[in-house]
Order: structure tokens, then C-alpha cells, then sequence
């Protein structure tokens, strides 16, 4: 309460004495001195952090024409740096000085003529120390992409603020990131950082006047590293119509979630196709049968933090169509035909027949007609009729159900000739 009543007496004084003060410190030449104007007396001082108030005893003596102020810094030379220039003036304030600094003063009284009185004795005093660092500071660190700074409200009512400076170990400069406002604000959020990097800290108490303290001590805090990158991803190559992705779970406090990506090259976008938590595997579901992808897996932390991508993808295949059966042999016999083929995989359990027939100009009509585990088939059903051409396919199809791309086509006509009956 005491400084800050002081610090209210000063800006009063500032307010009360603006035009008794005539600029900073000048070198004159040697006074000429009357000893009949009167010295001052009853001097008194108000002392402040930047500035003195003066104060002294009116002079009644109309031969005054104002007061003259000399200063120096401790045992320094007298400079004069300002007038009170009328005789009814009692006070004079002492700007823009140093905190904690020693001073030395003498005021005399000068007349028309330019003429001084006899200084005052020395009037030696010093200015109040500034704001004092702050007293307590610390720091919380391992956040994702931030820091925090903590500390106690500096115990001086006229700090009104906190300037916070930042910089990394290779930075040589300081850097102004943010002011805050108010002595009760202690508290600083650093947000926008980058992962798994030091930064240090200093923070330093502002005045109401701008007059700041000596910095904190210097902190040093560092941002939450990115989760591990995941390791010994694998897909399958011989799953029906799916791809199986499996990765090795990294050891965590909390439960990770793990982002699976998929593109169909291998340098091209990755798209997130899905999510587990938990679980080392993900499974692709994929319509068509041999076709490749690949995939990157990602783990994400309870902050949100995802780790980086792997540079070489795992592919994956989905299980391949069986190889197409090769026809053999394909005739009609007695009115009806036979078609013998060879399989070309060991994988294949049954064979499809197919049978498709000209409706029209543009319309065709095809039927599966077989099945048959067979590597040969004569066509007995009523379906077959003489004159007209039929095209027949043979589809493998292997122990998932998966089938081959339909063997070329085979045409059969059964031509009956003119008198004979059908």
C-alpha cells in the first residue's frame, strides 16, 4: 500500500508541475552568482522507481524570477536539467531516471538578470528499485504442441502486466510473444508448437508506466513427442474378396487408435479407410478377385498426436481368379454336344457350364446349364434344338466359389437336313 501511495503522489505531482520542467540535462556556463536573491529552503523529496518530486518553501521575494535545478549521478559532474520558471512555484518533478540509481542535487533561485543565488547544500538520494523479478515460475511440459507457464502474481499492486519471450537453444535473439494483461494473470498457454521440441522462457513484470523487471529465470519446456511410427505392417495375398492388414501394437498408458490408410499404387494418395482401438488388424473388404493394394498404418494418442506414416507400404492381393479350363475337344454327337476341356489349376473343385443362344439381332440370352466336377459334358437337355447355333463357356470355380474368367466360346449347331424328321 505504501508504494502504491507513493506512486499516486508522484503522478499527482506529474500532473500538478507539467509546465515547471524545462527538459533534460545541459551544460551552462558558470552561473553568475548574486548573493542577495534568497536560497530555497525546507526542501523536501518524494522518491518514485523513474522520477523525485521537489518540494520547498514559497519565496516571497519579487527579485525571483524562478528556480534552477542541478543534478548529477552519484559523484558526477552538476548538470542543470530544468527551471520551475515563476517565483510562485514550490515544486519540480525529475523525470526518466534510472530505478535504484544514487543522485546528487542542488537548487538555487535565479532573477531577471540571469543571475543565481547560492545553491543548496547537496541533496543526495536515490531512486526506488524497480519491479523485482518474479519470485516463483515454472513450467509443464510433454503437451501436445504446447506448453504452459505458471507463476505468482508479483506482490507489487503497480505491475500491471507480463511480457513472455521465447526462444529455442539454437535462437540467439529473444522473441515478444505475447503480453499479458492484468497482475493477476499468471498463467500463459504457448500453443501451435512443434512436436517433441525445446523452447525456453523467460518472463518479465511490466509497470503501469512501461517500467519492466528483470527477467525470470530462464525455463525450458519441451512438447509431447509423436507416437512411435508402427512397425512390421502385413497384408495377405490369398484371402477371397478381402484383405487382411496386421501391424504390432505399441505398449501405450492409454488404449491407442490406429489409422489404417489404402491407395491402389504404391506412390499414390493414401485415403484413411477405417480405424481400430485395440486391435492389431484390420480387415479390407474388396469386390474384385486379384487385385492389389497397398497400406500404411498410424497410432494416434489419447491427445490426438498421430505418428508419421511409413515411407515403404505394405501390399496386399486379393485371393486371384482360378486359371480359365482349356477345351480339348467340342462336337455334336447323335444331336447333342459334347465338349471335353483340361483344368489348368489344382485349386478348382467344379466346373460351370453356360449355354447362350441368339434371341435376336441384339438380344442374347445365356443360361448356366451345369455344374459339374467332371472335365467333360454332353449337352442331353430338351433346350437343344437342330439348326439354331448355340455358344457354350466353361467356368472353373475353386474352393471359395471364386470363378475363372469363361473359357473362349465354343460354338455347336446341329444342322438336320430337309426330309428328315426331327
Amino acid at each position: 500500500m505504501k508504494r502504491l501511495l507513493t506512486a499516486l503522489s508522484i503522478t499527482l505531482l506529474t500532473v500538478w508541475m507539467s509546465g515547471c520542467n524545462s527538459g533534460g540535462p545541459t551544460v551552462h556556463k558558470e552561473p553568475k552568482i548574486d548573493k542577495n536573491l534568497p536560497t530555497p529552503t525546507g526542501v523536501k523529496l518524494i522518491r518514485d522507481v523513474t522520477a523525485i518530486g521537489f518540494e520547498w518553501d514559497a519565496i516571497k521575494d519579487p527579485n525571483v524570477e524562478g528556480f534552477v535545478l542541478y543534478r548529477s549521478e552519484g559523484a558526477g559532474k552538476l548538470l542543470r536539467v530544468g527551471a520551475a520558471e515563476s517565483r510562485y512555484a514550490t515544486h519540480f518533478l525529475d523525470r526518466e531516471l534510472k530505478p535504484a540509481q544514487e543522485y546528487q542535487y542542488r537548487i538555487a533561485t535565479y532573477n531577471k538578470e540571469g543571475f543565481q543565488s547560492v545553491a543548496t547544500e547537496s541533496i543526495n538520494t536515490k531512486t526506488l528499485n524497480g519491479p523485482e523479478p518474479l519470485s516463483f515460475i515454472t513450467k509443464v511440459d510433454n503437451l501436445p504442441r504446447m506448453t504452459k507457464l505458471i507463476f505468482r502474481p508479483h506482490p507489487d499492486p503497480t505491475v500491471t502486466g507480463y511480457l513472455i519471450e521465447r526462444r529455442t537453444p539454437t535462437d540467439k535473439a529473444w522473441k515478444e510473444i505475447e503480453t499479458l494483461e492484468g497482475r493477476l494473470n499468471a498463467e500463459f498457454l504457448d500453443q501451435d508448437l512443434e512436436d517433441n521440441k525445446v523452447y525456453e522462457y523467460r518472463v518479465t513484470a511490466v509497470r503501469y508506466d512501461g517500467l519492466k523487471s528483470r527477467p525470470s529465470e530462464l525455463l525450458s519446456a519441451t512438447t509431447k513427442q509423436l507416437p512411435m511410427p508402427i512397425q512390421n505392417i502385413g497384408a495377405t495375398n490369398n484371402l477371397p474378396k478381402m484383405i487382411k492388414i496386421t501391424w504390432q501394437q505399441q505398449a501405450s498408458e492409454h488404449e491407442l487408435v490406429y489409422y489404417i490408410y489404402a491407395s491402389s499404387h504404391q506412390d499414390g494418395a493414401y485415403d484413411k479407410i477405417g480405424e481400430m482401438k485395440g486391435r492389431g488388424e484390420y480387415t479390407h473388404r474388396i469386390e474384385n478377385d486379384g487385385e492389389a493394394w497397398f497400406y500404411k498404418v498410424t497410432a494416434i494418442d489419447k491427445d490426438g498426436l498421430e505418428s508419421m506414416m511409413q515411407e515403404i507400404p505394405a501390399q496386399g492381393v486379393t485371393k486371384p481368379k482360378p486359371l480359365t479350363p482349356s477345351i480339348l475337344k467340342a462336337e455334336v454327337k447323335k444331336g447333342q454336344p459334347s465338349i471335353q476341356w483340361a483344368s489348368n489349376d489344382k485349386n478348382v473343385v467344379e466346373f460351370i457350364i453356360t449355354r447362350t443362344t441368339n434371341k435376336g439381332f441384339f438380344s442374347k440370352d445365356t443360361k448356366e446349364i451345369a455344374r459339374t466336377k467332371a472335365k467333360s459334358y454332353t449337352d442331353d437337355t430338351a433346350g437343344f434344338q437342330p439348326n439354331v447355333e448355340y455358344i457354350y463357356n466353361i467356368i472353373a470355380v475353386d474352393g471359395d466359389g471364386i470363378r475363372s474368367v469363361p473359357s473362349d466360346d465354343i460354338p455347336l449347331k446341329y444342322e438336320l437336313q430337309e426330309g428328315l424328321a426331327k
